[in-house]
């Protein structure tokens, strides 16, 4: 949530953790943000579409992450995986056949998981 707001109180955890396990931060479009992050080695996860060049970020590309609103329906360019919210099949479609990595959301999908990468649960699940 402080990334989101473009705050960085938690960098210090995120740079522990990043030694021995993958983490996903979602975060807003400030690019010293994102860029401290890829630098530690986190997934950096941002909403679509951004205004943030994520050209400009390619040889990170493996770690950029994008959320894919249930109204989004663009490129996803600049991404390697895609989190896609209110999940259908045309829309799982579109964005494996850009070659992107489809991750849902456990509680908005219900369809067969060979198709996904990933699958986000809630904490309280």
């Amino acid at each position: 949530e402080d990334a989101k707001k473009g705050l960085s109180n938690n960098f210090d955890v995120y740079d522990k953790l990043t030694y021995f396990i993958n983490i996903q931060v979602e975060c807003g479009e400030q690019i010293e943000i994102i860029e401290k992050l890829l630098g530690m080695k986190s997934r950096v996860v941002l909403e679509l579409p951004t205004k943030i060049d994520l050209k400009k970020l390619i040889e990170k590309k493996r770690l950029i992450v994008g959320i894919a609103g249930a109204d989004y329906l663009g490129k996803a360019e600049g991404v390697h995986d895609v989190i896609i919210e209110k999940p259908n099949p045309e829309k799982i479609n579109k964005f494996k056949d850009l070659g992107k990595r489809i991750i849902v959301y456990e509680t908005e999908y219900v369809g067969p998981k060979a198709q996904l990468w990933g699958m986000l649960m809630n904490a309280d699940s």
